[in-house]
C-alpha cells in the first residue's frame, strides 16, 4: 500500500508540474538554444522567429524549453507566452479537459469494482479507458512528450500493482516454479523431451492410455486392495474468488479439467481453476497431505438431519473461510470441531483405520463421468446422495461400500 502511494504522490507532482508549463513564440529572427542556463555554454540548437516552444520552467532570465526540433535552454526575453489561439480554442479547451477528468475518475472507479469483483474484462476495459483519458487530459494541456510518457508509465504501474494486490500471494510466488515442474513431469510421463506442445496424435494416444488404465481398473487388473495407494490422481487449486482463499482438491485420473472445475464451483462458489497435475505422488503446491499441517474441521449439518461430516483445508484457511466452503458442500449447520495438525485428530472419521462409507457418483450432467466421495461410517446413504446430487449434479449413485480399506473399483 505504502508503493502505491508514493507512486500516486509522483504522478500527480508530474501532472501538476506539467500542466504548469506553457506555450511561447519566439520574438528574435534567430535564437540560440543552449545545453545548460547560461550565456556561454555550447549551443545546441537554433530557433526562427515565430516558432512556438514549450516552457518548462524558467530561473535567472533563462527558461527551459522543448520543441519538435530541440531542446534546452534559451534566453527568457525573446519569449513571448501565448494565452490562446483564438477564443474557440480556450473554450474546447476549458471545455474538454474538465470532462476528461470526470471520464477518468469514473474509469477508475470502474477499473477497480472489476478488481474487487475479480472480473477481468471489466477491470481492463476500465483501465484501457483511463489511460486514454489520462492521454488526451495531457494533450489537452500541451505537456511535453517526455512528461506524457513518464505519467502514463507511472499511471499503469500502480494499476498494475493494484491488480496484483486483489490476487493471492501464493499464485504469483509459486507460477513460475509449477510450470516447470508442470511441464517436466508431462515430459517425463509421456516420454517427449524433443517437442513442447502435443499434436493431435499425442493427444488421441494421451485418450487411448486413459482408456486402457479405466478398463484395467474396471477388470481389477493389476489392482489390489492397497494398490489404490500408487494411482495416479488430478490434483486441483480452486482459487474461490467468493472465499478469496485457494482450497485443495484431488479427482480421478481421467477427470477432465473442465469437469473438476464444475465440481470445484459446486462445492466452494465461483472461481477459477489455478493449478492443475496428474501425478502419483501430490505436487510441491499441493498444500493437503504428506507433512503438511492442515486445518480439519467437523460439520454438523441441520438441513441433512444433524449428520456430521468432515474436511480438510491448507494450514493458513481460518475458520470463517473452512465454515463458508463446508455450508457451500453439505448445507447450513455449524462448525464443532477443528484443529490444525499434521495428522488428523482422534474426532476426525475419515482418517485411515477407521471404517467409512465409500460411495460412486455417476453424474448424468456431466456425460456419466463417475466421482468418489468418501463420508462417515454413519452416514445415511439418502444424505450422501443429496451431497453428491449438490456436489456433482444430478445423477444415481453407483457402487457404495462400508470398509476400512478402499474397495477395487473406488477411483482413488
Amino acid at each position: 500500500m505504502k508503493v502505491l502511494k508514493q507512486i500516486f504522490v509522483i504522478t500527480i507532482f508530474l501532472v501538476v508540474n506539467a500542466v504548469s508549463s506553457y506555450q511561447a513564440t519566439v520574438v528574435a529572427n534567430t535564437l540560440n538554444v543552449r545545453e545548460k542556463p547560461t550565456a556561454t555554454s555550447k549551443v545546441v540548437g537554433k530557433l526562427q522567429k515565430e516558432d512556438v516552444v514549450q516552457v518548462e520552467s524558467c530561473n535567472s532570465g533563462f527558461c527551459k524549453i522543448e520543441s519538435r526540433s530541440t531542446s534546452g535552454y534559451v534566453s527568457e526575453k525573446f519569449l513571448n507566452p501565448v494565452s490562446s489561439t483564438s477564443a474557440d480554442a480556450e473554450k474546447s479547451s476549458s471545455d474538454g479537459w474538465g470532462v476528461l477528468v470526470l471520464f477518468i475518475v469514473l474509469a477508475l472507479g470502474v477499473t477497480e469494482l472489476g478488481l474487487r469483483k475479480k472480473i477481468g474484462c471489466i477491470s481492463a476495459a476500465g483501465a484501457v479507458v483511463a489511460i486514454s483519458c489520462l492521454w488526451l487530459l495531457l494533450d489537452v494541456f500541451h505537456v511535453g512528450t517526455g512528461y506524457a510518457i513518464l505519467v502514463i508509465a507511472l499511471a499503469i504501474l500502480a494499476i498494475f500493482m493494484r491488480n496484483k494486490k486483489f490476487l493471492p500471494k501464493r499464485f504469483y510466488k509459486n507460477e513460475l516454479s509449477d510450470r516447470n515442474e508442470s511441464s517436466r513431469k508431462q515430459k517425463e510421463s509421456f516420454g517427449d523431451s524433443r517437442r513442447s506442445k502435443p499434436s493431435n496424435r499425442e493427444k488421441s494416444g494421451e485418450s487411448i492410455v486413459d482408456s486402457v488404465i479405466k478398463l484395467a481398473g474396471l477388470l481389477t487388473l493389476g489392482t489390489t486392495e492397497n494398490g489404490s495407494e500408487n494411482r495416479e490422481l488430478l490434483y486441483c487449486q480452486w482459487i474461490s474468488s467468493e472465499l478469496n482463499q485457494c482450497i485443495y482438491e484431488t479427482f480421478p485420473r481421467n477427470t477432465s479439467s473442465r469437469d473438476a472445475e464444475i465440481a470445484l464451483q459446486h462445492r466452494y462458489g465461483k472461481g477459477r481453476l489455478g493449478r492443475s497435475m496428474r501425478a502419483k505422488t501430490p505436487p510441491s503446491w499441493y498444500e493437503l497431505g504428506g507433512e503438511n499441517e492442515a486445518l480439519y474441521c467437523q460439520w454438523v449439518s441441520s438441513e441433512l438431519v444433524n449428520q456430521r461430516f468432515y474436511g480438510a483445508f491448507s494450514r493458513n484457511t481460518s475458520n470463517w473461510v473452512a465454515e463458508k466452503a463446508l455450508e457451500h458442500k453439505y448445507g447450513k449447520g455449524h462448525l464443532v470441531n477443528s484443529a490444525r495438525a499434521k495428522t488428523p485428530p482422534s474426532w476426525y472419521e475419515l482418517s485411515s483405520g477407521k471404517e467409512v462409507l465409500y460411495c460412486q457418483w455417476i453424474s448424468s450432467e456431466l456425460a456419466n463421468h463417475r466421482f468418489y466421495e468418501t463420508f462417515p461410517r454413519n452416514t445415511i446413504k439418502s444424505n450422501a446422495e443429496k451431497v453428491l446430487e449438490h456436489i456433482y449434479g444430478k445423477g444415481r449413485l453407483g457402487n457404495t461400500a462400508y470398509g476400512k480399506i478402499p474397495p477395487s473399483w473406488y477411483g482413488f
